[in-house]
């Protein structure tokens, strides 16, 4: 491995949200932050070395992204992803989130019901809700330690007015790659009811130990022509300050709606670096990508080992793709509430409240370890310090 993922980066004087909002969330500002989902790794040489190439550059007028840009996303996509993407199918927007809500202002109005999983991604019900949308939840089933699409409840669900579905694939917080039986069960339901599906795809390329991501739009030729694909690589080569995103739509009618709110907006504009480093990683960053899943597994089996020795009571759910483990704290015998307490409090650590997650998530809590080893190791002995004196029950 040619990339030192031990380093430690001071990240302090930088503006990091995940630094400078420990007060506000957690109380205290000595807690380690272990919530916001970017890591604690430098971005790739390539990525770092094309932003210090077009800032040496020195001007830095009004860009768009060019043809480099989106023949960099087409050859990613067919070549990690065997999806053969025609250019006039892509379009540069202003993130992943915001262009949810944009989406959702196009394709529904106010008291329109919209349809997620539970527990998802805060954002994904949190938008709509204040779009003055309506959201109705469809719960994940948990079965041999993994989230399943209950598809029985989402087909029964699509049948109450839903106007769009938002997806997560591969899911947050579970982290579970989606198989592609499901995805084409969802795109048939979905056509079916007519609901437009908007796929959140930004982790799509952190799949660990083998699995296969499998694009939404991929499974069938209703789910191309009925969804907006939302891709970044902000989260792979951490990147997420540069906000750089890129919709992948087929069907030309739902496209051109969606490029006619951000021309009226004037968001199809975005940053010069945004470009640039996108770009570079998608064109040069796969050797550290490898690098990166490589060292992301390894977290992931400490992780499971760690709580299995020491911990058992508090089961890691088994991820399939990313930096972020979903803990179960339900065998603790513990509230919700206690459990954030001895998290902070006696572990010093800031994770994310599986309530924030929806229901389903109360009690979870989700752990980012896209940090160094020897972070995670402290982290992991932290919280081993807070619990350990637990009987199960």
């Amino acid at each position: 491995m040619t990339t030192n993922f031990d380093q430690i980066v001071d990240r302090s004087g930088t503006g990091a949200i995940k630094y400078v909002r420990r007060k506000a969330l957690f109380g205290r500002e000595d807690v380690m932050p272990l919530w916001v989902a970017d890591m604690e790794f430098r971005s790739p040489e390539p990525v770092i070395e094309a932003l210090h190439q077009r800032s040496n550059h020195g001007v830095f007028g009004y860009t768009l992204p060019g043809d480099e840009y989106f023949d960099a996303i087409k050859d990613w996509q067919e070549s990690h992803h065997n999806w053969k993407i025609d250019r006039e199918w892509l379009s540069f927007v202003p993130g992943v989130v915001p262009t949810i809500g944009l989406a959702l202002e196009i394709f529904s109005e106010p008291d329109d019901n919209i349809l997620v999983h539970a527990p998802v991604y805060t954002p994904f019900f949190d938008v709509p809700h204040n779009l003055d949308r309506k959201v109705v939840f469809s719960n994940l089933k948990l079965e041999d330690g993994k989230y399943r699409m209950d598809l029985d409840d989402l087909r029964a669900k699509m049948k109450e007015n839903i106007k769009v579905f938002i997806l997560s694939n591969p899911h947050n917080p579970g982290g579970r790659v989606w198989s592609e039986y499901e995805l084409k069960e969802l795109a048939s339901i979905a056509t079916e009811n007519n609901v437009l599906v908007i796929s959140d795809e930004i982790h799509a390329d952190l799949v660990l130990n083998d699995y296969r991501h499998v694009p939404f739009a991929t499974v069938s030729d209703e789910a191309a022509m009925n969804s907006i694909t939302l891709i970044s690589p902000t989260k792979t080569f951490n990147i997420a300050g540069l906000s750089a995103a890129t919709a992948i739509v087929p069907n030309s009618e739902i496209r051109e709606k969606l490029n006619h709110r951000m021309h009226a907006l004037h968001l199809f504009r975005g940053n010069i670096m945004a470009y640039e480093a996108a770009r570079a990683a998608y064109t040069n960053g796969e050797s550290w990508r490898k690098e990166l899943i490589s060292y992301l597994e390894e977290n992931h089996r400490i992780v499971h080992a760690f709580f299995k020795e020491n911990l058992p009571e508090i089961i890691p759910m088994e991820a399939e793709a990313s930096f972020l483990v979903w803990l179960n704290f339900s065998q603790t015998g513990l509230p919700p509430e206690e459990v954030r307490e001895r998290l902070i409090c006696e572990a010093g650590l800031g994770l994310s409240p599986g309530k924030a997650f929806g229901p389903g998530g109360e009690y979870f809590q989700r752990m980012n370890i896209g940090i160094p080893r020897q972070l995670l190791l402290h982290a992991l002995e932290k919280i081993k310090h807070a619990f350990t004196s637990l009987e199960v029950k």
